[in-house]
């Protein structure tokens, strides 16, 4: 038949061109020629369908003319078994007629994807509201019946090639769809990809500017320390250090002055001076920065005649000790800075690592969907137009 012709020729010219490899560019351009294949063929299955279904109608309304003109008049059976078949035909005979009725309005339908389903569903209703009827009236009617179930048969026959075309029409169709979601799926994936490669980009663009900050900080700290005033801030600094190892010396001195031991036995008796004494004598310099200190310069000023002044000894130690020069000062707040930069660089380099991850991730994706896409399409394409 001409359609069946058609589809042949459309195989026959696709088999003409194959190719091993095939590009995405190519695959596309396959997808839009296959598309307008596909919709012609679409068309020309449903015209193939319309003209089996003009091709049926005539005979099923000749049927139909046969089947009411019998007559069981002549017939010998009981009259009461013969009114049964008389009233099934004459129903039969109205289901049948819906049937052709039903079938001349579907020929007048638009194009529709769904015409074959429509068809099967027009006989299913048919088969099922008639088949009681059809075996009442079948019990002494015979030639008639046969020659309808003639007309169905052949019909069949015939539509069913449509029926395959159609299936081999709508897998192609549904395959198509299936490579435009992977060619959505790819694009999808590269956009990712590029977007993460735009951070990856400025983070290392983030990462160099933080590193020549680090750089910066460090040659300042190198200047600063090679400069005047950190030499000057270190003889000041060595100046102050002396002065402290001498306060040391001096407090040393002092407290063999006082002798301690000596003072806790001369205050045995008195249990409260006697505490504060052992106090001292197991940490002198802390004992120093507690209160207790007051009551001891009572205690060595009586037993001693000595005047200390423990709070300017301590003030001084605490301003000799935490001296600190303006180089320091400024060292220590570029070394800060410093350590700040570094650890905002390890951060900026856990992101990247991150982002790295997330490329490959996609770049696999991507890749394994295109490999996907290239050897389905090689099946659809190329093998089955090689067949």
């Amino acid at each position: 038949m001409w359609l069946f012709d058609f589809l042949r020729k459309r195989k026959t010219e696709e088999g003409t061109k194959i190719e091993k490899e095939l590009s995405l560019e190519n695959i596309r351009e396959r997808m839009n020629k296959e598309e307008k294949n596909l919709k012609d063929s679409s068309i020309k299955i449903e015209e193939m369908t319309k003209y089996l279904l003009s091709d049926l109608i005539p005979k099923l309304k000749n049927n139909l003319i046969l089947l009411k003109s019998v007559t069981l008049d002549k017939r010998k059976e009981d009259e009461r078994l013969k009114n049964v078949v008389r009233e099934n035909i004459k129903l039969y005979s109205s289901f049948f007629e819906k049937l052709i009725k039903d079938l001349e309005n579907f020929i007048l339908e638009n194009y529709s994807n769904e015409y074959i389903i429509k068809i099967n569903n027009i006989y299913e209703n048919f088969s099922k509201s008639s088949a009681k009827s059809y075996q009442r009236a079948s019990i002494l009617v015979g030639a008639q019946f046969e020659a309808i179930q003639k007309t169905f048969k052949n019909f069949s026959q015939e539509f069913k090639m449509v029926i395959k075309e159609d299936f081999e029409n709508r897998k192609r169709i549904e395959k198509l769809s299936k490579f435009t979601d992977n060619f959505h799926k790819i694009s999808e994936s590269k956009n990712i990809e590029e977007h993460v490669r735009t951070i990856i980009l400025k983070l290392n663009a983030e990462k160099i500017e933080k590193e020549k900050e680090i750089v910066k900080g460090e040659e300042e700290i190198k200047n600063l320390k090679e400069s005047d005033s950190y030499r000057k801030d270190l003889k000041e600094k060595e100046i102050m250090a002396e002065e402290l190892r001498k306060l040391e010396s001096d407090l040393q001195t002092l407290q063999k002055k006082i002798d301690l031991k000596d003072l806790a036995r001369t205050y045995h008796t008195n249990e409260k001076r006697h505490r504060i004494i052992q106090d001292f004598i197991k940490d002198f310099k802390d004992s120093m920065e507690k209160d207790e200190r007051i009551e001891l310069a009572k205690i060595i000023k009586e037993a001693r005649g000595l005047d200390v002044d423990f709070g300017e000894i301590i003030n001084n130690r605490k301003r000799l000790a935490n001296y600190t020069t303006k180089s320091e000062i400024i060292i220590k707040e570029l070394e800060k800075e410093i350590e700040n930069i570094k650890k905002i660089v390890s951060e900026i380099e856990k992101n990247k690592k991150t982002e790295e991850k997330r490329l490959n991730k996609f770049s696999g994706e991507k890749e394994n969907l295109i490999n996907e896409l290239k050897s389905e399409a090689k099946e659809f394409f190329v093998n089955k137009a090689s067949l």
